[in-house]
């Protein structure tokens, strides 16, 4: 099953609020790419503490758990662009080059978290095939009492739980990928000479 928030920060559900900020950090340090992290798990650690760091959205979160309400939704999607956009801005600065980030964008959202979330989907998928066979292979002889039977019906439940939250996270990110397509980029140099044609195209009144 997917990491709840809680996981990903390393807290348990009935963490105080200050118990949440100090595993934010420490989390945020370990998982930041200067220090050798992973892009992807800074990203989510950003977006676990967005709604656990919120008392009302930890509330709803611990309620439904529901990552932010329908209202919200286009929230969500512009912190997470904007998470993402600071960490290719930082590594394109880090290597000193200015390059288009919006595609940079667009391949680490493709590579790093739709590919990985489509993988782990299809690897859930797969699983609950095999152990869909298995309920009614397992015999007891008392019918009322097949508790082996009964543990493999759970899991199968488990794992389409866990199919359903990998695909509302694919919708999410392809949502994410849609909201960055009304962006484009325009270099310093392109700027330039956009800026200097617009000056020449100026109208000078007779003197």
């Amino acid at each position: 099953m997917s990491d709840t928030l809680y996981d990903i920060l390393g807290v348990s559900p009935d963490a105080s609020q200050e118990e949440i900020k100090k595993a934010y950090r420490k989390r945020a340090k370990e998982a930041h790419p200067d220090a050798g992290g992973d892009e992807q798990e800074f990203i989510l650690v950003e977006e676990a503490y967005r709604i656990l760091g919120d008392k009302n959205a930890r509330l709803r979160y611990d309620s439904t758990g529901d990552k932010g309400s329908e209202e919200s939704g286009k929230e969500r999607i512009r912190s997470f662009a904007v998470s993402l956009l600071a960490n290719v801005v930082h590594q394109q600065s880090e290597q000193m080059r200015i390059q288009d980030p919006l595609v940079a964008m667009k391949r680490v959202l493709k590579s790093e978290f739709i590919s990985r979330a489509e993988k782990e989907r299809s690897r859930m998928t797969n699983k609950k095939r095999s152990f869909e066979i298995m309920p009614e292979c397992i015999l007891s002889d008392d019918s009322d009492d097949n508790y082996l039977k009964d543990a493999m019906l759970n899991e199968i439940e488990k794992i389409a739980e866990a199919i359903e939250a990998l695909s509302n996270e694919i919708e999410f990110y392809k949502q994410v990928e849609d909201e960055l397509e009304r962006f484009k980029f325009s270099s310093p140099g392109e700027r330039n000479i956009n800026q200097s044609e617009s000056y020449h195209q100026i109208p000078h009144a007779n003197t």
